[in-house]
């Protein structure tokens, strides 16, 4: 351990005993429930640290507190100031007395300490305004659950941007006046909810389709509900892929809330249109990996897979002005004119073969990830031909790259709610210009929820 993260860590338990110490009352009696926020300089006087430490802790890993079952979240309320900010916001933060004192000037002369008391003035006024600014700041403590919370925590868009996104909004023509503002909650919605804060590809894209939403235009907007294997050992060869057909371990069951929130945003703005895409490729495609099942018992299991998920998505999507449906990706392409996924695939296989950076990639980051993944269901990747594997990965991954050239031809955004490995591929294949929104905080958290359910099911 380096000597900066042995500092880190000791300032982190010096301010977590500082706030323990000073929310004591509210601790011990839980029925207050309305904790109050602290000031900076109050932290750093209990501690012996300064402000910025303070804050730089604080801004870069929050506290987590829960009281009386509820989880907080330390945010920090800024008292900010700008240098052109007039000399009465400067006023208002200090008095003459602070400046002065703060402005002395230490001379040394023959080892002996000479102070030199400055006088009041405008030019020393502003540096220690910037200072006592900084111990002002106060730290509040949020819901973890409320959006107020994560708007609070997490830096907003910049003034200019929201000035601009305001300026483009207002210059469409068409457009009903009272659904302006509309289309900013909506934009707003996303950023603030997007996993990490992550920065929205292609964000122009996406407000230009939520402008045309509101113009009454439809868009369409897809999520991904990937089927669930079991597989089968085949020694030195690739496992054989088994289809399972329940829907009770999948992402759209796991994230329905999420899912039903974002379309009864989307319904307010306009007849959005979102649709369950099953794709088929992975169950089909003969390329990526064989099958344990016969063709027929396959197309069996698609059905049967599309028609549990039939009334489970009606279900989740029943909002005025938005249309709803499952469809599996081949018969996506078709309604969109467009070639067969195999195509695709293919295309996209000879484009990753010609380009080395791609395969270092498949090789250094993608092989691991599927022995890992292979290791999970109790198969030794090991004992399987390098060559084979490497085959069948570069296939598989083709397959999301021609997907991504495929939706960008459609035209589509993506709700994303798995890990980021698909949409990765997927924006490779878009050549990053596909517009994936992933409005949840538990896209990892799923993982871990599917885990513990399926060894509750083997314990059964």
């Amino acid at each position: 351990m380096t000597k900066e993260n042995l500092d880190s860590g000791i300032n982190r338990d010096k301010i977590i005993t500082a706030v323990n110490a000073v929310l004591s009352p509210w601790l011990k009696t839980p029925s207050l429930n309305m904790l109050p926020a602290i000031k900076t300089i109050e932290i750093a006087r209990r501690t012996g640290l300064s402000s910025a430490k303070v804050l730089g802790q604080l801004s870069t890993n929050p506290l987590d507190l829960c009281v009386d079952g509820q989880n907080y979240q330390t945010a920090l309320i800024p008292k900010s100031i700008k240098p052109t900010d007039g000399l009465e916001t400067f006023y208002s933060l200090v008095s003459a007395k602070k400046v002065i004192g703060c402005s002395r000037e230490f001379n040394f002369r023959d080892g002996s300490k000479v102070v030199d008391r400055s006088r009041f003035s405008a030019a020393k006024l502003r540096r220690v305004a910037f200072l006592q600014a900084r111990d002002k700041t106060r730290v509040s403590f949020v819901p973890k659950t409320n959006a107020l919370a994560i708007e609070q925590q997490k830096p907003p868009v910049k003034k200019k941007q929201r000035e601009k996104d305001w300026e483009y909004i207002m210059s469409v023509d068409n457009l009903p006046t009272e659904k302006a503002p509309l289309i900013l909650d909506t934009l707003r919605y996303f950023e603030v909810n997007e996993f990490n804060r992550r920065p929205i590809p292609d964000r122009p894209t996406l407000l230009n389709k939520l402008v045309n939403l509101a113009r009454g235009f439809p868009e369409l907007f897809l999520v991904y509900n990937c089927f669930r294997f079991q597989w089968e050992e085949r020694g030195k060869k690739y496992p054989a892929a088994k289809i399972d057909p329940r829907i009770e371990l999948t992402p759209v069951f796991y994230h329905g809330k999420t899912i039903k929130e974002t379309a009864k945003v989307l319904s307010q703005l306009g007849p959005a249109i979102i649709a369950l895409v099953v794709p088929d490729s992975e169950a089909k495609d003969s390329r990526l990996w064989e099958f344990a099942q016969t063709e027929e018992e396959r197309k069996l299991l698609i059905k049967k897979v599309r028609q549990n998920l039939d009334l489970f998505w009606e279900d989740i999507t029943r909002y005025n002005g938005i249309d709803s449906l499952v469809m599996t990706w081949s018969e996506l392409c078709l309604s969109f004119g467009l070639p067969e996924p195999q195509v695709y695939t293919t295309t996209a296989y000879d484009k990753i073969k010609q380009n080395a950076e791609l395969i270092s990639e498949i090789e250094s980051v993608c092989i691991p990830e599927d022995d890992s993944y292979l290791i999970s269901y109790g198969i030794n990747p090991g004992v399987i031909k390098r060559r084979e594997k490497l085959e069948r990965v570069l296939w598989y991954y083709s397959m999301y790259y021609g997907e991504g050239m495929a939706l960008s031809d459609m035209d589509a955004c993506v709700i994303n709610i798995e890990d980021f490995r698909v949409t990765d591929w997927l924006q490779k294949g878009a050549n990053d210009k596909l517009v994936v929104v992933s409005p949840t905080s538990d896209i990892y958290t799923y993982y871990a929820w599917r885990k513990e359910q399926l060894r509750k099911l083997q314990t059964q």
